[in-house]
C-alpha cells in the first residue's frame, strides 16, 4: 500500500489555539476557495477572510464535555459518565475525568495511548511525523516533525548543507523525516523550508500554504490534496461546523433545531431523537408538563385525584386527600354528614340500633333517638302513648282502680269500671248498695241516729244509735226518741215510775240513796254522785273511773262494791281509799 494512502487515514486533533494567530493568518490567505472531502465528495469551503470571523465559526462550535455525575448507584472507586460507571484511573477514553479522552490529544494514536493513575500515558503513542516536544501529556504530540527546526524528532535542526526537512523514500529505505538538500520521495514539494506531501499535509493540502480549517469537535485532515473534516464521536456534521448529537439546536444527525418544549419545560436531545424535561416541580404526562402540586396531576400521577361529594381534592406535591365541607368528616375516601347516623359526629361507625318503635338521631356530635309518631321515650324505650303502663307523655303506669281497670286516651287515664259499678270521680262503685252513693253518684243516705242502708239503688234506714230508737216508724225523721229520758227509758214507750230515773236505759232510783244513777249527777246529787272537780254530765258520775261519796269527810265503805262499779259501767271494785288523783276518798273501780 502506498504510504500516501496511508497517510491519508491519519487523524489530526487540532486543539483551539494550537497554531499561533500568525501561522493561522498566513495559512488563510488568499485560500478563500480550498476544497475539502465531506463523506468522500470534494467541498468547496469559503473560509473567513479574518482570524476574528474565523474564531466566530470555533467558538460556534464549541461543545461543553460530558458533566460527572456522582451516582449512588456506581459501585467504590466508579464514577457515574453518560450512564455508565466508569473507572477514572484507567479507562483511556475517560481518563481522571468523564469525556478526558487520551486518544483524542493532538498527534496521538487512540490506539497506543494509555491511562495510568488518571493520567494519559503517550510515550510512544505520536503518529508519524509527530513528536511530544513539550512533555506535557495533556498537550499530546503537538510538535510537527517535518519542519527544519524538528525534523524527524525533537529539536533535530536542519542546516547546510541539507537545509530541507524531508520525509524519505516512500519504499521505508528511510524511516520517517530527515534532513535533505533536496525535496524528495515522499515529500517532493518544497515550501519555505520545508518539504512536504501536498496530498497529504494539512499545512500545505494541494499546494503551499493551503493550510486546512481547524474544526472544533473534529480532526482535519489532506485526503489527496483536499481538506477533510472528520467529526468527533458524539457529534455530527451540520455545515463547516461538528455539531453535538444531544444539542437541540441539531438533534441526532439533524441539522435542524429541536421544536419549542411545551409550557414548564426544557428542550432535550438525547443522541438520537428531541425530546424534553419538565423543571422542578412539575412531572410529563404525555406531550405535557403539568405541576406536581395540581390535583389533576398530583405527585407524579397522570390522572386526577378523585372527587368526592360533598368535599374537595387536594395535592400535597406527593399524593392526594380529601378536605370535606363544613358540616362533613372524612370516613376514608367519602366525606359523611356529622349529622348522618352512619357516621356521627366525627365518627365512622354508625349509630347503634335504636329501640323498638324508634328512629336513630344524630344532633352533631353524639347518637341518639326520637321515638315514631304516637311514641314517647321513657328511660331506653319508646313507649306508646295510648298504653296504661305510659299514658299520655308519662312514664309511670296509671292507677288501677277496684272493680275496673285502667284506660287511656292518649293524653291522660281514664278508668272503665266493671258490669254492675258505676264510676263516681276516680273509683268505681256499686251504686245500688252504697249509701254514699245510692242510685246515682254523690247521693249521700242520711237518717238521723240511724245507720244508712242503699238497697237496689234506693236509701233505707237501718239500725239505731245506742240510746235512741225510732218510736213513731217513719224513717223520715230516722231515730228520733232519746231512750235515755224517763219516758222512753232504754226502749220506746219504757216510763221510769215516782222516785226513779233512767241510767244508762234503766230506771233508776233518785238522789239519796246512795247511788248515782238515773237523772242523777255529781252537781245535783253530790250525796249519790259526790262533789268532784270534773263531772262528767251525760253519765251522772265523776270524770274517769273514780266514784267519790264524800259526807262530811266520811267514808261511806258500805257504798264501795262490785255491783256500784258495774252500775257505773265498769267491770269490778278495785280498793277504796283517798286518790290523789282526784283529791277525794272514793271507790276506785276497774274499766
Amino acid at each position: 500500500m502506498p504510504l500516501s494512502t496511508i497517510l491519508i487515514v491519519l487523524i489530526i486533533v487540532i486543539s483551539v489555539g494550537c497554531a499561533s494567530e500568525s501561522n493561522v493568518a498566513s495559512s488563510l490567505d488568499g485560500a478563500a476557495d480550498i476544497a475539502v472531502m465531506i463523506e468522500d465528495r470534494p467541498v468547496s469551503i469559503d473560509f473567513p477572510a479574518s482570524l476574528d470571523a474565523r474564531d466566530e465559526v470555533n467558538d460556534a462550535a464549541l461543545d461543553v464535555g460530558p458533566e460527572v455525575v456522582a451516582d449512588a448507584a456506581c459501585p467504590t472507586g466508579f464514577t457515574r459518565c453518560a450512564g455508565q460507571c466508569i473507572d477514572l484511573q484507567v479507562e483511556i477514553t475517560n481518563c481522571g475525568g468523564c469525556g478526558s479522552d487520551c486518544g483524542r490529544l493532538p498527534g496521538v494514536s487512540p490506539t497506543l495511548a494509555r491511562c495510568t493513575q488518571g493520567l494519559c500515558v503517550i510515550r510512544d503513542a505520536c503518529l508519524r511525523g509527530r513528536g511530544d516536544c513539550d512533555g506535557i501529556a495533556s498537550s499530546g504530540c503537538e510538535t510537527e516533525l517535518m519542519t527544519v527546526t524538528n525534523c524527524g524528532g525533537c529539536g533535530i535542526q536542519c542546516h547546510e548543507p541539507t537545509p530541507l526537512c524531508s520525509m524519505g523514500t516512500e519504499d521505508g529505505g528511510t524511516s520517517g523525516a530527515q534532513c535533505e538538500s533536496g525535496c524528495r520521495g515522499m515529500t517532493p514539494l518544497r515550501c519555505s523550508m520545508s518539504c512536504v506531501d501536498p496530498m497529504t499535509s494539512v499545512e500545505h493540502c494541494g499546494g503551499c500554504g493551503r493550510t486546512c480549517p481547524t474544526s472544533m469537535n473534529g480532526s482535519t485532515s489532506c485526503v489527496g490534496g483536499v481538506c477533510s473534516v472528520t467529526c468527533n464521536p458524539g457529534f455530527h456534521r451540520c455545515g463547516s461546523l461538528c455539531s453535538s448529537d444531544t444539542s437541540i439546536e441539531n438533534c441526532g444527525t439533524s441539522c435542524s433545531a429541536c421544536p419549542a418544549p411545551p409550557p414548564n419545560a426544557i428542550g432535550t436531545c438525547n443522541g438520537v431523537a428531541c425530546g424534553f424535561s419538565c423543571l422542578p416541580g412539575f412531572h410529563r404526562c404525555a406531550d405535557r408538563c403539568l405541576s406536581n402540586m395540581a390535583t389533576d396531576s398530583c405527585g407524579m400521577a397522570c390522572t386526577a385525584c378523585p372527587t368526592v361529594e360533598h368535599g374537595a381534592s387536594r395535592c400535597d406535591g406527593s399524593s392526594c386527600s380529601i378536605v370535606c365541607s363544613t358540616g362533613f368528616h372524612r370516613c376514608g375516601d367519602l366525606c359523611f354528614a356529622d349529622r348522618s347516623i352512619e357516621s356521627c359526629g366525627t365518627s365512622c361507625m354508625p349509630c347503634v340500633a335504636p329501640p323498638l318503635n324508634g328512629a336513630s338521631n344524630c344532633d352533631g356530635m353524639s347518637c341518639s333517638f326520637v321515638c315514631n309518631t304516637g311514641f314517647h321515650r321513657c328511660g331506653d324505650r319508646c313507649l306508646s302513648n295510648m298504653a296504661t303502663e305510659s299514658c299520655g307523655m308519662a312514664c309511670t303506669p296509671c292507677a288501677l282502680p277496684m272493680n275496673g281497670r285502667s284506660t287511656c286516651d292518649g293524653m291522660a287515664c281514664g278508668i272503665s269500671c266493671a258490669t254492675g259499678f258505676t264510676l263516681c270521680g276516680d273509683r268505681c262503685l256499686d251504686v245500688q248498695l252504697d249509701p254514699m252513693n245510692c242510685g246515682v253518684c254523690g247521693r249521700s243516705c242520711n237518717f238521723s241516729h240511724a245507720s244508712a242502708l242503699c238497697r237496689s239503688g234506693v236509701c233505707a234506714q237501718g239500725t239505731c244509735e245506742t240510746g235512741f230508737g225510732d218510736c213513731n216508724g217513719s224513717t223520715s225523721d230516722g231515730c228520733e226518741t232519746s231512750l235515755t229520758t224517763n219516758g222512753n227509758c232504754g226502749s220506746c214507750g219504757v216510763v221510769c215510775g215516782s222516785g226513779q230515773s233512767c241510767t244508762l236505759g234503766r230506771c233508776s232510783p233518785v238522789c239519796g240513796d246512795r247511788s248515782c244513777n238515773g237523772s242523777e249527777t255529781c252537781s245535783s246529787c253530790p250525796s249519790d254522785c259526790g262533789a268532784c272537780s270534773t263531772c262528767s254530765n251525760s253519765q251522772n258520775r265523776c270524770s274517769g273511773n273514780y266514784l267519790t261519796f264524800c259526807s262530811s269527810g266520811s267514808l261511806y265503805t258500805s257504798l264501795c262494791t262490785d255491783a256500784i262499779c258495774r252500775d257505773a259501767g265498769y267491770s269490778y271494785l278495785l280498793y277504796c281509799g283517798y286518790s290523789t288523783t282526784v283529791g277525794y276518798y272514793a271507790c276506785v273501780c276497774q274499766p
